[in-house]
């Protein structure tokens, strides 16, 4: 399962209705363009139309294949990824049915192995495993985190350069001090 970050984060993902997704938001978006191009609609796709390609008639076929080359190269149709996507790794894997005569139930036991073979098929579906992995982005920072930065370094670089204003206040302050107090000295003497 992947769970990703709406506007104003770098996916810009959507929350697709219920049989809506990406792929189909392509799908409609590329059926729109190849109808534009070629004056027909695919027959099998999703959207209604006046007139479908005659995929008998060559001009219409070739039409078609061009318009879903060309604009596959140059998809230029604005459907963001879905903000939850679940995906699954499937594993197919086959093998000779029955492999023994001993592991047939009594019905089949009449049937020669070969006539079970190119007649039936067992089909067994399960889950590989059952974990079940999450990615989810999170922002790194939160508003209130944000603002807690800017203020901690403002705060961090004000207050340097406050003290460091201060330090050099003093500096003067002190300097001017001890000279006046030198210069009484010189004048005393």
């Amino acid at each position: 399962m992947m769970k990703r970050m709406p506007y104003p984060y770098k996916d810009n993902c959507k929350d697709y209705e219920k049989g809506d997704s990406k792929r189909q938001c392509n799908s409609v978006c590329n059926q729109k363009k190849i109808s534009k191009f070629c004056n027909c609609s695919i027959p099998y796709g999703i959207l209604e139309a006046d007139r479908f390609c005659n995929y008998t008639n060559v001009t219409e076929l070739c039409c078609v294949y061009q318009g879903q080359k060309e604009y596959g190269l140059a998809i230029t149709c604005k459907c963001p990824l879905e903000c939850e996507s679940v995906s699954f790794d499937l594993k197919i894997s086959s093998g000779v049915w029955p492999a023994k005569p001993e592991n047939l139930d009594s019905v089949y036991s009449k049937q020669t192995i070969e006539v079970l073979r190119e007649n039936m098929i067992k089909v067994r579906i399960y889950f590989d495993t059952l974990e079940q992995l999450t990615y989810e982005q999170k922002a790194m920072f939160e508003d209130s985190e944000v603002l807690s930065q800017v203020g901690g370094q403002m705060g961090l670089w004000l207050g340097l350069s406050l003290a460091a204003m201060f330090e050099c206040l003093e500096n003067i302050v002190l300097l001017w001090h001890y000279r006046k107090q030198h210069s009484r000295e010189n004048i005393e003497r």
